[in-house]
């Protein structure tokens, strides 16, 4: 993807199997945790995956960048491909996080994939909507890189 750079090998993909689609991309690392990141700022993916980095965690990532492309992504789920963990930003196009997550929440491989909303709003209601709707935690982005430094650690010790 461009904009989006990590020390893992990186391809277009599409959520899988793995095709080209320009919007998504995918590195694969054998034996590391898959982290599906549901954000269309390509400079939130990237502090996001820095922060992980910093952990030392290994992990191949799967970058969706809008709410619908997120449904596919799920509905091409089953058991033996299913993520480690999704982290889902609030606001996306053409769906938002939480119709993304109440969908997630639906489906048989996707409901039991921890799942962490992150997101710019910090108001009760998206919380409780989060919460409602199952995400495991509710992060609001930060606004430094420590934060997502922050941000890294937590989503570490979610794994």
């Amino acid at each position: 993807m461009a904009g989006v750079s990590g020390s893992n090998n990186e391809k277009a993909a599409d959520p899988a199997p793995v095709s080209a689609s320009p919007s998504e991309s995918v590195s694969t690392t054998p034996d590391a945790a898959t982290i599906v990141i549901i954000e269309d700022t390509p400079a939130d993916v990237l502090l996001l995956r820095e922060g992980l980095s910093a952990t030392g965690l290994n992990a191949n990532y799967v970058i969706i960048t809008d709410g619908e492309k997120a449904f596919d992504y799920i509905d091409s789920l089953s058991d033996q491909n299913a993520p480690s963990i999704i982290l889902l930003d609030l606001n996306l196009p053409r769906r938002n996080g939480h119709e993304v997550l109440a969908y997630a929440q639906k489906h048989p491989a996707a409901r039991h994939v921890k799942t962490v909303m992150i997101s710019s709003s910090d108001t009760k209601r998206d919380r409780d909507l989060a919460q409602e709707y199952g995400a495991n935690a509710y992060l609001k982005k930060p606004d430094s890189f420590q934060g997502f430094l922050e941000i890294g650690k937590t989503i570490k010790a979610l794994l």
